[in-house]
């Protein structure tokens, strides 16, 4: 020690930002134990994986493609990050866990930088914004809210949106709680500087998901200008900057992906993905109650007695033996869980009972950071068999290799991730009885069996079944036309 003067000054240095950064800390590392622990699970997640593969075999970095044909689902941020990491992790692992130029981990990692970088940005906000104290509980309750961790470790877009999303409006409200002294400026100026930074923000998050970014933003806006009767304010929150700093951010890649994309093209990403949807949506609908069901699943863990009874009651055989059948492998897992879930209750009800206040929130932290790493590594891989499209590629790939594959109806994405074959879309019963009988066709078995979009009886009595698996809680088939 004496050898060292600057050894012990160093590690207190280095204690105390461990200590001031722990809640990131502890969720990067519960979200990198999780990473690798599943494949790729429908719906979204082999959409974006065979996104990313077509636009690294095309060495395209200007428009997503998916069977071939580029892809208006959403406008080109996710992908550019997820194909920036996927290229620069493929490369400095030689390749490690990459099949067919995919891995799930490493299209998942900006999901997962996303959930971190924001949750540590926020803490920082709350500490120069908030009441002192107020900064640790709230980043721990963030990262510990059960959407937030399925977000954070999933191929979604969802997450990257909602983070560039969320920090536009907190730099923007901390503008204007320095505009209007609400809070002291650090240096003269300070408040134009994060007007500019949530304009900033928000355009990357209009390249993320498109125009919903801006138009959430103006009810926002116009909802809390409106409750603090303050609505002068735009006339020094630099709005007009803000709108040339998006549209100068923004506009360049719409306009390039229009005109290679085409006419077709442009309409589908700018119309038909927002307009349309937003008048006419065809998918995501639900009665307006559901989401009282959402607000409790997905944002209310902090009730811990309500999970740790469902688990308990799971684990001691409520629901049926139907249930229970189906339970049987995930038993030893739902027991642990509800143990940890339980435990961590009554250290709750203890702390308050006690009157430590300001326990309670870690406390209840650590209890659902265990739950999600006991559920996210056992009870992931126990799931994983059943979900992932693996089985399925590699029984099917022997029986496709050198021929023309199709598919009806809509393409699940999975069914070809780790194939070397795209599959167009078969939609029509004429096109099925044009079809090759060297060609093959893929099809969901409750798609098969239903006589809709001109199936019939006779049309399916053509074909037959080479091969069926069962995959994510269907079942695929291969089938061929008789000659």
């Amino acid at each position: 020690m004496d050898g060292h003067p600057n050894a012990s000054p160093s590690r207190g240095r280095l204690a105390e930002w461990l200590r001031a950064h722990a809640p990131e800390l502890l969720f990067a590392l519960l979200l990198l134990a999780v990473l690798p622990m599943r494949d790729l699970w429908a719906p979204d997640e082999p959409d974006f994986a065979q996104c990313v593969k077509e636009m690294r075999l095309r060495g395209d970095w200007l428009l997503p493609y998916l069977n071939g044909v580029p892809y208006s689902e959403k406008p080109i941020l996710y992908y550019w990050v997820m194909k920036g990491s996927s290229v620069l992790l493929d490369a400095l692992t030689g390749g490690l866990g990459f099949a067919q130029g995919v891995a799930a981990w490493a299209l998942r990692l900006p999901s997962v930088i996303a959930a971190v970088a924001f949750l540590s940005a926020f803490r920082r906000w709350a500490v120069r914004f908030l009441e002192p104290g107020t900064a640790e509980p709230a980043a721990l309750v963030l990262a510990t809210t059960p959407l937030w961790f399925w977000q954070a470790q999933f191929i979604q877009i969802d997450m990257l949106f909602s983070a560039l999303l969320a920090w536009s409006w907190l730099a923007w409200l901390g503008g204007y709680l320095l505009l209007r002294g609400h809070s002291a400026e650090a240096t003269p100026g300070e408040h134009r500087r994060w007007f500019l930074k949530a304009y900033f923000w928000l355009a990357l998050a209009f390249l993320a998901k498109g125009p919903l970014a801006p138009v959430l933003s103006v009810l926002v806006l116009a909802a809390f200008l409106t409750w603090q009767k303050d609505l002068a304010v735009l006339r020094r929150a630099g709005i007009v900057a803000g709108l040339c700093l998006t549209l100068l951010l923004v506009a360049p890649w719409y306009v390039a992906a229009g005109l290679k994309g085409g006419a077709h093209y442009a309409y589908e990403l700018i119309i038909f993905q927002n307009f349309q949807r937003a008048t006419h949506a065809w998918d995501h609908i639900q009665p307006w109650w559901r989401y009282f069901e959402y607000l409790l699943g997905d944002f209310f863990p902090w009730v811990l007695l309500l999970p740790a009874f469902a688990l308990a009651a799971a684990a001691a055989g409520a629901g049926g033996a139907k249930v229970q059948a189906q339970l049987v492998a995930f038993r030893g897992l739902i027991r642990l869980m509800a143990l940890a879930l339980g435990a961590g209750t009554v250290a709750v009800a203890v702390l308050a009972w006690r009157r430590r206040s300001r326990r309670l929130v870690p406390a209840a932290a650590l209890s659902l950071g265990l739950l999600y790493l006991v559920g996210g590594t056992w009870g992931f891989r126990l799931l994983d068999p059943q979900k992932s499209y693996r089985r399925w590629t590699v029984a099917v790939q022997p029986l496709i290799a050198g021929r023309q594959v199709f598919y009806w109806q809509t393409i699940r994405s999975g069914v070809m991730v780790y194939t070397d074959h795209l599959m167009p879309e078969l939609r029509r019963a004429e096109a099925l009885e044009a079809l090759d009988p060297e060609a093959r066709l893929v099809a969901q078995r409750s798609e098969w069996e239903q006589d809709a979009w001109g199936m019939t009886p006779a049309l399916r009595g053509r074909f037959e079944v080479l091969l069926a698996v069962p995959t994510g809680g269907g079942e695929i088939l291969l089938l061929r036309r008789r000659p």
